[in-house]
C-alpha cells in the first residue's frame, strides 16, 4: 500500500509541535508532513502525490500568512485527486461565516477549537481516517489499529470495503 499521510498547516511552531506530540501514536503507520504555510502546503502536496501517495487528512489552521486555511481548504477541494481527502480546522478565531464557507466550499469534516486536549485531537483522526478508508473503499487492514476497528469491520461486512487486499 503507498503511504497515506496526515499533513498539518499551522504557522504557530509551538502549535504544530503540540500537533505532532498528540499524534505520535499514529506516526509510524502515517507520515506526518508540517509546514507553517499554505503555499509550502500545496509543494508538499505534490510531492506526495508525485510519489504515489495520497494524503487522508489536512489538520489546518485557520489563521496563516498570506491566506486563510479556510481559503487554503477550498482550493484543495477543487484538485479532483483531493476530493476524499479528509479536512479538520484548528483555530481560535474562525467566526461563524467563515466556519460555514469552510463547510459549504471546502467540505471541512471537522473543527476543534485552540487550545484543545490531546484525546479530542487523537479521537478526531482516528474518525477522520476511518471515514477515509471507508470513503476510498480500501482494504486498511495494515493500520486497522490506528483506525476505529468497528466501523472498518462495519464497513467490510456492508460491502462499503473489500475483503480483498488492493
Amino acid at each position: 500500500m503507498n503511504n497515506v499521510y496526515i499533513l498539518c498547516v499551522d504557522d504557530d511552531p509551538a502549535d504544530l509541535e503540540q500537533v505532532k506530540s498528540d499524534l505520535a501514536e499514529f506516526e509510524g503507520t502515517f507520515p506526518i508532513r508540517m509546514t507553517g504555510s499554505a503555499e509550502e502546503a500545496r509543494k508538499i502536496l505534490g510531492e506526495i502525490k508525485e510519489e504515489g501517495s495520497r494524503v487522508g487528512l489536512i489538520i489546518c489552521a485557520h489563521i496563516l500568512p498570506e491566506e486563510s486555511g479556510i481559503d487554503l481548504l477550498i482550493s484543495i477541494n477543487h484538485d479532483l485527486g483531493m476530493l476524499d481527502t479528509r479536512k479538520l480546522l484548528i483555530t481560535r478565531n474562525a467566526g461563524l461565516e467563515e466556519t460555514i464557507k469552510g463547510l459549504n466550499e471546502g467540505r471541512l469534516n471537522y473543527y476543534l477549537p485552540k487550545p484543545w486536549q490531546t484525546e479530542q485531537l487523537t479521537n478526531a483522526v482516528r474518525e477522520q481516517l476511518t471515514e477515509y478508508f471507508i470513503r476510498i473503499r480500501k482494504n486498511p487492514m495494515d493500520c486497522i489499529d490506528k483506525l476505529d476497528s468497528m466501523r472498518i469491520f462495519e464497513a467490510i461486512h456492508k460491502g462499503l470495503i473489500p475483503i480483498e487486499s488492493n
